[in-house]
């Protein structure tokens, strides 16, 4: 009889860390590979660099939290995506949200599930400013490398590689032509 008392107060002190742990992406791939970094760079065209630092999934700038509550960071890059001269803040994020506020009139329900995203930002005194964000990714990224000509070279979980690029108004696929993604 006693374990049928149990079983009630154990399920109360388990399902908030369950959820806590689906909240802080704990059930999402083992594939994932989530950095760290610490490193300064001068993104808001002053004279000064400011302080990234990439720490348990979150983004801060000069020591201020830039990101939203439900996005998970795996990797931060810094680079002049679209070659203007001006760097832009490359953030790879998890989240619970396919398209963001909107979506598209073909998608009839919400699923509550965690998807992979590119979001790119202009940075200025006042914080990241949107500048390009991706809705799901296809492929999903494992690792992401960035060269000197702004081409992002991509593997994805099954060791496909693909090269790609910043193009009149958004990051395509350059190494190959009609490919699905």
């Amino acid at each position: 009889m006693q374990i049928k008392k149990i079983i009630p107060v154990v399920l109360l002190l388990c399902i908030p860390a369950l959820f806590y742990a689906y909240q802080r992406g704990m059930f999402l791939p083992g594939w994932i590979q989530w950095h760290n970094a610490d490193f300064q760079e001068n993104i808001d065209l002053d004279e000064e660099e400011e302080r990234i630092v990439l720490k348990n999934r979150t983004l801060y700038i000069d020591d201020v939290k830039m990101t939203e509550r439900e996005w998970l960071v795996s990797d931060v890059r810094i680079v002049d995506i679209d070659r203007d001269d001006t760097k832009e803040v490359l953030l790879l994020v998890w989240n619970r949200n396919a398209y963001g506020k909107y979506h598209p009139f073909w998608v009839e329900e919400k699923k509550n599930a965690f998807y992979q995203h590119l979001y790119i930002f202009s940075y200025r005194e006042d914080g990241l400013k949107p500048f390009w964000m991706s809705s799901v990714l296809h492929p999903n990224i494992k690792t992401l490398s960035i060269d000197e000509e702004s081409i992002l070279y991509i593997e994805d979980p099954d060791g496909e590689q693909s090269e790609w690029a910043w193009k009149e108004w958004g990051i395509e696929r350059i190494d190959e032509t009609n490919i699905p993604y």
